[in-house]
């Protein structure tokens, strides 16, 4: 008996070795995975950004086309113009074209005559009434003036990047007539570079400059006004922080708080409900009675005349 306890004892030992040696080659597996992965990490941060290519969808080009053909200039209407491919179209079509392709380039960046005949179809340097509507135009710079071979997309503000976004942001000077006074966030957003309104948030963020929203426009079309945070109003980046992580209820989650605070009673709360209720009420009966009803009217005609002898 003594023989086989002492066997069993061993082999209990031995399992148990095992078992360590396996959760110990098992960490040291895990511990490699982890240390592959930060370098990973580390090469992926060390390694220079690559360019991020900028596409168009059917809808966005859907949506030029339209926008083209709503902002087009009746004296550029009645210009054509030939593509590479024969096919005539206006001159407005064609600065439109244009302007959405350099507006679309990375980084914002001036491309060759080539680059643009190749990507629009469109010759410039052969339509010298083309060179100089660009010239005209607002939306496009020519840093070689009008005898070069260069275009670029000019941006509202001359905002191409954060830098230059943070240097406009600090010369405004909102309700007086110095630098550019405010500036429109719908201005920025969709007219300059990628990522402009990550940028405006951080600024906002930061105490740099401040956010107001328009009155005067709700819905799809609600806009902000930008401009430089006034220098009596800065405030310590720990009470930034304070108001950025304080969460505001809304809702009936902000009515059931209130409540709960003894701010106000549920009595007050039914109340105000149903003089809500009622004004919507009141309301749509009036929108109803001031439409005319659309209920078909029937006429009943008689031939009297077949009924008279004939004379």
């Amino acid at each position: 008996m003594s023989g086989a306890g002492g066997h069993n004892s061993v082999d209990a030992a031995m399992l148990r070795s095992m078992q360590k040696q396996a959760k110990f080659e098992e960490k040291e597996a895990k511990e490699q995975e982890r240390k592959r992965e930060r370098d990973t990490k580390q090469a992926a941060a060390a390694a220079p950004a690559k360019a991020t290519k900028r596409m168009m969808t059917t809808k966005a080009r859907k949506q030029m086309r339209t926008e083209a053909q709503r902002v087009e200039d009746p004296q550029l209407a009645q210009e054509h113009i030939f593509k590479v491919n024969g096919k005539q179209i206006t001159l407005g079509r064609a600065l439109y074209e244009i302007v959405g392709f350099l507006k679309a380039r990375q980084d914002l960046a001036e491309a060759e005559f080539d680059e643009v005949r190749t990507a629009t179809g469109i010759s410039v340097e052969t339509a010298p009434k083309l060179i100089q509507a660009l010239d005209d135009n607002e939306r496009v710079d020519m840093p070689d003036g009008v005898h070069g071979r260069k275009l670029r997309y000019r941006p509202p503000y001359g905002v191409r990047n954060a830098e230059s976004l943070r240097h406009v942001l600090e010369q405004t000077y909102p309700s007086t007539g110095r630098g550019c006074e405010t500036v429109k966030r719908s201005d920025l957003v969709g007219e300059t570079y990628d990522g402009v309104a990550r940028d405006i948030d951080k600024l906002c963020a930061d105490g740099v400059c401040a956010q107001v929203d328009k009155t005067d426009t709700h819905g799809p079309k609600k806009d902000s006004l930008l401009f430089r945070m006034p220098q009596d109003s800065q405030v310590s980046s720990d009470v930034r922080c304070m108001w950025r992580e304080s969460k505001v209820p809304k809702g009936d989650e902000l009515q059931q708080v209130l409540v709960k605070r003894k701010e106000l009673t549920q009595d007050e709360l039914d109340e105000r409900k149903a003089r809500k209720d009622a004004a919507n009420k009141a309301r749509r009966d009036a929108e109803a009675a001031s439409k005319k009803s659309r209920a078909p009217t029937f006429r009943k005609f008689t031939n009297d005349h077949l009924d008279r002898p004939n004379r």
